[in-house]
């Protein structure tokens, strides 16, 4: 419902929906495409955003060539700009995962900087584990899988 209240919109999302997971499409155009939309007052229509930079920022994503992270502040960069997300997240340095042996360093270093996270995680507080995921996403640049992230950490404390 949300997506088809604006007729450019809807359509925009079929064409995304026909070369992208539906599911994920309609997440990503309903949250953050939306989001965008709204915090810059303009319709889809009026934004420089066209289906085929939809489709080529989820590809992305979906490639593992930038994180949601990365994805996100790219989308907020599309409806004002002529660029697609490629060249937007080239320009901003957002493209690469980067290698895993990083994130294992960047993850060390994070649990050995901050052993009260650490010993807050081991009396319970989940919320402990985001702290040093942060840490390793400032570390990598935000260039870090968040989900992996978690896993690398839980498996060394």
């Amino acid at each position: 419902r949300v997506l088809t209240s604006e007729l450019e919109l809807a359509d925009a999302f079929e064409e995304v929906a026909g070369s992208i997971d539906p599911e994920f499409a309609a997440l990503w155009m309903r949250d953050e495409l939306k989001r965008v939309l709204y915090y810059n007052k303009i319709s889809f229509a009026e934004s420089m955003i066209t289906p085929e930079d939809i489709i080529e920022l989820l590809a992305m994503i979906r490639k593992k060539e930038i994180t949601s992270k990365a994805a996100k502040k790219i989308i907020e960069e599309m409806p004002l700009n002529k660029k697609g997300p490629r060249e937007i997240a080239t320009e901003m340095g957002l493209i690469g995962i980067i290698d895993e042996s990083e994130v294992i360093g960047a993850v060390e270093q994070a649990i050995r900087e901050n052993p009260g996270a650490v010993e807050d995680y081991h009396a319970g507080k989940e919320a402990a584990i985001n702290f040093l995921v942060g840490q390793v996403m400032r570390m990598t640049r935000g260039k870090a899988e968040p989900e992996r992230t978690v896993e690398l950490i839980k498996e060394r404390i």
